[in-house]
């Protein structure tokens, strides 16, 4: 994510709301919310190769694949969403 050091985008929620795995690099609010490899996968920004090891390893195991899916969609349906991403502009006004 590109100079998103200290938030995210959209694109990492709106996977994980879709179902998808988000293989993303991390950032301050991403550790703060998210376990790698429980309900999101990270890889190093100075080391990218890696993050085809990252997807072949995870490929092999598609349970486990699955599993964190589900544990990502629960962190970004709770904290993520448009509406709640409105209630918090609207509290902080």
């Amino acid at each position: 994510m590109p100079n998103f050091k200290a938030g995210s985008h959209d694109r990492v929620f709106s996977s994980q709301l879709n179902g998808a795995v988000s293989l993303t690099d991390p950032t301050i609010l991403l550790q703060k919310e998210y376990k790698n490899k429980e309900n999101i996968l990270f890889f190093d920004l100075n080391n990218i190769a890696e993050s085809t090891s990252i997807v072949d390893e995870s490929l092999r195991d598609l349970d486990k694949l699955k599993k964190i899916a589900q544990a990502g969609y629960e962190v970004a349906s709770k904290n993520h969403t448009w509406t709640e991403i409105a209630k918090k502009l609207l509290s902080a006004l």
